[in-house]
């Protein structure tokens, strides 16, 4: 499979929280803890983090692309708050659910090529 499923499975996963009433949490996505993309979604009371980032898989010496939906633990961060405290922590998540994709191969060109998804964990949304 190609990195283009990927996108496309980080996209179906941000849009089943935003039909489910989630919005964007603005006050928490600033910075970057390395990972190749995340969003923040609030529904009012718990703030959602829905990130894509590479895993060092020691197996064989490359990176695996994984897709991670946590909650934020940290009670001191609220939800659609103005202020601007709201660094959250990716090593710090309630990992609700987990996907990854295994690279297979790469091109002359640098594309990689990924295995069909692990699930880590089911997603409970």
């Amino acid at each position: 499979m190609k990195y283009i499923e990927i996108n496309r499975k980080y996209s179906e996963v941000v849009s089943s929280y935003l039909v489910n009433g989630y919005v964007i949490n603005t006050s928490t996505m600033d910075g970057s803890q390395g990972d190749r993309a995340h969003i923040d979604l609030t529904n009012g009371s718990e703030i959602v983090r829905i990130l894509v980032r590479d895993v060092r898989n020691q197996s064989t010496f490359t990176y695996d692309v994984e897709i991670i939906v946590g909650k934020c633990a940290d009670k001191r961060i609220a939800p659609n708050s103005s202020t601007q405290y709201g660094t959250i922590w990716n090593n710090e998540l309630e990992v609700i659910s987990a996907i990854r994709y295994r690279q297979i191969s790469v091109d002359r060109y640098d594309e990689k090529e990924y295995e069909a998804a692990i699930d880590q964990c089911a997603d409970q949304n």
